[in-house]
């Protein structure tokens, strides 16, 4: 007795899916997270809060802490890239003076605004979520082979 499937397309297009599940993912993830670290570093401005939670320090002169104009805040350019099999992380700021503010000077006491080499475990709640919401739509769409 032979068994015999008829072909019907199906493992074809299950194959291609499978092909492309990796880049799929990773471009839905990367936008994800993109979105995910804007909206964490506006949040910190907002709070007045770095990424480990500790209030930053008030200025001297009684200013809004970390705005006088906004361009600090709005000076982030956050990069998600692929490295190796996964995605990486750049953040930037165009303000020159952020570096100053990010690790503190002599006379300036630093107000991280981004995570250094510890990363929170919000921060990386987003990586985790981002991805797992990829996944679920990858497989979502599967299913509608």
């Amino acid at each position: 007795m032979a068994l015999s499937i008829k072909n019907s397309g199906f493992l074809r297009q299950l194959a291609v899916q499978l092909k492309e599940a990796p880049r799929r993912i990773q471009a839905q993830a990367a936008a994800d997270i993109q979105r995910g670290i804007d909206a964490m570093i506006a949040e910190e401005f907002s709070t007045k809060r770095g990424p480990d939670g500790v209030a930053w320090k008030p200025p001297r002169d009684g200013g809004e802490t970390m705005v006088r104009t906004g361009r600090l805040r709005d000076g982030f350019r956050v990069e998600v890239v692929k490295s190796g099999t996964g995605l990486s992380l750049r953040i930037s700021n165009s303000q020159a003076y952020a570096k100053w503010l990010q690790s503190g000077t002599a006379s300036v006491m630093a107000r991280p605004m981004v995570p250094g080499s510890t990363i929170p475990e919000r921060w990386k709640k987003i990586f985790y979520d981002s991805y797992d919401r990829a996944i679920s739509s990858w497989w979502r769409s599967t299913k509608q082979l």
